[in-house]
């Protein structure tokens, strides 16, 4: 089997890429939905899986969405996991609605090379992880000001799609 040059990750080219959305409390389950369905469509129209995808909490039970739904994640970040790309999915109130659990996690993620993503309100939760200090980010809608006044560092963009290393 070769490595798929794509990826971070020594993952064969035969199997999906692999996908874990962190989901933080108060979560934007239309975030979620826009990020989870193009991934659904492509394996649909290929007739093939090129996609898996895993929702994930720090300690596996459910987390309730902002307007008021409550998901089932498919496992828990204390468990092993191994991924392509880990997607932070935070919505209202997000600077009181993660622990030093998804931080400490999404650290070891990174260590492990895989690609960090966030929607909605996420960039925080990877602001406060320490990614992205020094670096455009483009965090939307609540999380502006909560990133300007919480990480310095942060350079907040209106640019809609940004990369930093494996951020």
């Amino acid at each position: 089997m070769t490595a798929d040059k794509g990826s971070y990750t020594d993952r064969p080219v035969q199997e999906p890429y692999r996908v874990g959305f962190l989901l933080i409390d108060n979560f934007t389950l239309i975030a979620l939905a826009t990020a989870v369905e193009p991934l659904r469509m492509a394996n649909q129209l290929a007739g093939t899986e090129l996609y898996s995808w895993k929702l994930l909490t720090a300690g596996g039970e459910p987390a309730r969405a902002s307007d008021g739904i409550s998901m089932l994640p498919d496992a828990s970040i204390q468990e092993e996991h191994r991924f392509d790309l880990v997607i932070v999915v935070a919505g209202i109130d997000v600077t009181r609605s993660f622990s030093r659990k998804e931080v400490i996690w999404l650290k070891l993620m990174a260590r492990r090379h895989v690609l960090l993503g966030a929607v909605c309100t996420g960039p925080y939760v990877l602001a406060s992880a320490g990614f992205w200090t020094g670096t455009p980010v483009a965090p939307i809608g609540n999380a502006w000001r909560p990133c300007r006044r919480a990480f310095h560092g942060c350079r907040p963009t209106t640019a809609c799609l940004l990369s930093s290393g494996n951020v």
